[in-house]
């Protein structure tokens, strides 16, 4: 007979996006999910209850109370997040073909079709984790919408579009995350003349989503402002998204600027699409690149543990 597969809990959380914290309340107060024991007692967690909390997170992120939604099945809440116009379900399971769901997103922003695009972003979010949903859709969506508008194949209201759908989708999730009032401060922005804050944007729900309290600033930032924020909340970090272009000899002053206005116990942390143009200036301040959400992962994780 096949193993039943369980999952510690803070595996559970990495795989949802919720906070341990928050996993244990919504377990003893409303009685959402029943893990089992392990012989020292310890909770593991099955896939139906790791896809039933990723379902709850959803739909609370939607303005469901939990009280409401903690005891319904699986299939009923996957009608709840069903699309209103079209009454459709959401499938618990679906084959993690990413070509497929960025193609997907890409049909729905050639239509102007923001709904359609937010349900599938919704349904990548069932299937992946919040690295690969980056590194596997987000990103490489992006990076194509970028590509037919330099090609003349979109308009600039099709990635205006896709920009704000995926930010109002982050902020639904990221309103699950439960941030201690002692975690480490990082702030993120794009510095001067990267007039796209996606990236950043995307910067700033990774690190919530790794328990650190993110001070936003938005784009097209000099780095006496950047310096002067972090200094002022006390910030542990500075992540930094350049997008386009790879020789802009402003932006090479302005980060070799940044790491002489900062200490060097404030880490400076850059990624994007266009970051290594920089990295001799980047290498010259004691920076990190880190150009994939599971590496920048791994990057604030080390920087947390000192």
């Amino acid at each position: 007979m096949k193993e039943r597969v369980t999952y510690p809990i803070n595996v559970v959380a990495k795989l949802t996006g919720l906070s341990s914290h928050l996993i244990r309340a919504w377990e003893k107060r409303y009685s959402a999910i029943e893990p089992a024991r392990t012989d020292s007692n310890r909770r593991v967690y099955d896939e139906r209850s790791v896809e039933k909390l990723k379902l709850l997170k959803l739909l609370t992120a939607k303005g469901y109370s939990i009280g409401t939604i903690a005891n319904l099945e699986a299939p009923r809440l996957r009608e709840l997040l069903g699309s209103p116009e079209h009454h459709h379900l959401i499938p618990l399971m679906e084959p993690k073909n990413e070509g497929d769901v960025v193609q997907r997103c890409l049909k729905a922003v050639s239509e102007f079709d923001s709904q359609k695009l937010e349900t599938e972003l919704v349904r990548s979010s069932l299937q992946f984790t919040v690295p690969e949903m980056f590194d596997k859709v987000i990103t490489p969506l992006m990076h194509r919408l970028g590509e037919q508008w330099r090609l003349g194949k979109s308009r600039p209201a099709h990635e205006h579009l896709a920009t704000e759908t995926i930010k109002k989708f982050m902020w639904s999730v990221q309103s699950c995350h439960s941030i201690h009032s002692a975690a480490p401060v990082i702030v993120v922005a794009s510095p001067k003349n990267q007039v796209h804050d996606l990236g950043a944007f995307m910067l700033a729900f990774v690190a919530s989503s790794e328990g650190w309290r993110t001070v936003f600033l938005g784009s097209n930032l000099p780095a006496e402002d950047i310096a002067a924020a972090a200094l002022r909340v006390n910030a542990k970090a500075i992540a930094l998204s350049i997008v386009y272009p790879d020789d802009d000899p402003q932006l090479s002053s302005d980060i070799q600027k940044l790491g002489i206005l900062v200490p060097n116990t404030i880490k400076i942390i850059l990624g994007g699409q266009s970051v290594y143009g920089y990295k001799k200036e980047i290498d010259n301040i004691g920076g990190i690149i880190s150009n994939n959400m599971t590496a920048l992962r791994n990057v604030m994780h080390g920087i947390r543990k000192g």
